[in-house]
């Protein structure tokens, strides 16, 4: 007999997924009528800039645009494909290739799942909300021409192939984001403690180093040893720089900046980088314990490593702010997943969903006075969101989740 679930129409499944692409499309639509932004200003120039043997780092390439901070190899080799266009040609293919990956990337996952357990990640109401939590974002990271689209993309594309236990290139996909921005490096690092258990670990430790060297010295091979070298250690200290001065990382600059300031006791970046290095490696550890002592599925150690990696990128890192808080994505997915394997009623997942939206929107950041808007748009609330899932996610893991569980199908299905 069809279970209520199935018994639906279809875009009562979907209503979530659908609801994404309706967003998707408007929003690229819409952004079609504007001028290309300052950030894509940013990231062509620093292309334009390699090839010609140019400064790439410390420099505004248009009056008021922010740094380049990302790697020589994204700039030589990704952003160079639109640089030389027009402004609102090569914007415009440069969001349509990053929103059709990311299309890609969701497709991937979501099949990817379904081959593994078969069923379906968003079965249901509930798990249809992680689609709606990733539209809150999406307009945002598109209309600021953001690279955490296509990083997104990357990240569910990486997942899928470890549901897929194709560990190589979900390695090399995820060396090439840490290349390009950092924000997989603690994903990367996560995965890396959780395949140590398999045979082949050296050849996948191997991969990860492979990839890492052969982006930074690629470059080289285009462009003088001496310009490049110059230009890495500019880079160097911008960066070193942005991350002393600047009370950017959410977490610190929301709890330790906002309320330590208020009460006379603001932290400063060396107890902050100690704080970092402390969480880094308490995370370490829970992913460490469940791989080698209650030895979980490498699909569920996938997932605890790409939902830790994200959470802790988003709370920790200086360069997670605003719209870049898309790549926050692995953390609803995780408590889908762990869900599913738990005995809790919906109504507590939508809750939990529904508490970490209103944290994550756009709109919550402006019911607050406009002085303090941008504040609470680039540190505050989505942080907190972050914190709430973040903080249920580590709850079901010290719970214990059954590996034997794993291919239980969710409600519904």
């Amino acid at each position: 007999m069809q279970t209520p679930s199935l018994s639906r129409p279809h875009w009562q499944q979907n209503f979530g997924l659908y609801w994404l692409a309706f967003v998707g499309i408007v929003s690229f639509a819409l952004l079609l009528g504007r001028s290309p932004g300052l950030h894509y200003f940013t990231f062509t120039g620093a292309a334009i800039s390699f090839w010609q043997g140019a400064p790439i780092y410390g420099t505004a390439f248009v009056e008021a645009a922010p740094q380049y901070f990302y790697s020589p190899a994204c700039a030589a080799f990704f952003y160079s494909l639109f640089a030389y266009l027009p402004p609102w040609w090569g914007r415009s293919i440069y969001m349509l290739v990053s929103l059709l990956a990311l299309a890609g990337g969701i497709h991937a996952l979501r099949a990817a799942y379904v081959e593994r357990f078969g069923s379906r990640l968003d079965a249901g109401v509930c798990a249809q909300l992680l689609w709606v939590m990733l539209s809150s974002e999406l307009t945002g990271a598109i209309f600021a021409d953001k690279l955490e689209v296509l990083i997104l993309a990357m990240f569910f594309f990486a997942l899928a192939c470890c549901w897929r236990e194709q560990f190589t290139p979900a390695l090399i996909l995820l060396g090439v984001v840490a290349n390009w921005k950092f924000q997989s490096i603690p994903i990367l690092a996560l995965l890396l403690v959780a395949l140590f258990r398999q045979p082949d670990r050296w050849r996948y430790l191997l991969t990860t180093v492979l990839t890492l060297v052969g982006l930074t010295v690629l470059p080289f091979l285009f462009q003088d040893k001496a310009y490049l070298w110059r230009e890495m250690g500019v880079w160097q200290s911008t960066l070193s720089t942005f991350m002393a001065e600047a009370w950017m990382a959410p977490i610190f600059h929301h709890v330790y900046g906002f309320f330590g300031k208020a009460l006379g006791v603001p932290v400063a970046y060396a107890s902050a980088e100690k704080i970092n290095l402390a969480v880094a490696a308490m995370l370490a550890g829970v992913v460490a314990y469940q791989t080698y002592v209650r030895r979980l599925s490498m699909a569920s150690l996938a997932m605890l490593a790409f939902a830790l990696g994200a959470a802790f990128s988003v709370l920790f890192s200086p360069l997670s702010q605003g719209t870049g808080f898309i790549i926050y994505m692995p953390l609803p997915i995780a408590l889908v997943y762990v869900f599913w394997r738990s005995p809790y009623p919906q109504w507590i997942l939508a809750t939990i969903m529904t508490v970490a939206y209103f944290f994550t929107s756009l709109s919550v950041s402006d019911l607050t006075p406009k002085v303090a808007r941008a504040y609470f748009y680039n540190h505050g609330f989505k942080a907190l969101g972050a914190l709430i899932l973040l903080a249920w996610l580590l709850v079901q893991v010290v719970r214990g989740e059954k590996t034997e569980q794993e291919k239980v199908s969710p409600p519904g299905e």
